[in-house]
């Protein structure tokens, strides 16, 4: 069965070699690289599987997270959102909110688990 998944980068060479993962996956993979576009993908009324986010995304406003934008604006349950990051401490953010971690460089087996 075909997933739908959101990624959240503004890295373009690790958003497309994500984007390219999950496809092979045979995934449908919407991307946005900052949260405005983030936000307007949750607004589509698609029922996404899975979102994967960076966790400094531009556009995020001052005082708030996008992981906080993403629960306000998307009914997915927290265990299918993945924070992605190469700093260690945000290891602590992620399981404070509930989601899931992924440490920079990702592999290409941490990614292909995620939709099995």
């Amino acid at each position: 069965m075909q997933k739908n998944l959101l990624i959240i980068e503004d890295d373009t060479d690790t958003l497309s070699l994500m984007k390219e993962i999950f496809e092979m996956s045979d995934c449908v993979v919407h991307e946005a690289s900052d949260s405005d576009e983030a936000l307007a993908i949750l607004d589509k009324d698609i029922k996404l599987d899975f979102i994967l986010t960076d966790y400094n995304v531009p556009g995020v406003p001052p005082g708030t997270t996008i992981l906080s934008l993403i629960k306000e604006n998307s009914s997915l349950a927290p265990d299918h959102i993945y924070l992605i990051s190469g700093d260690a401490d945000t290891k602590e953010i992620a399981s404070s909110e509930g989601v899931r971690f992924l440490t920079k460089p990702i592999s290409i087996n941490d990614l292909t688990d995620i939709v099995e």
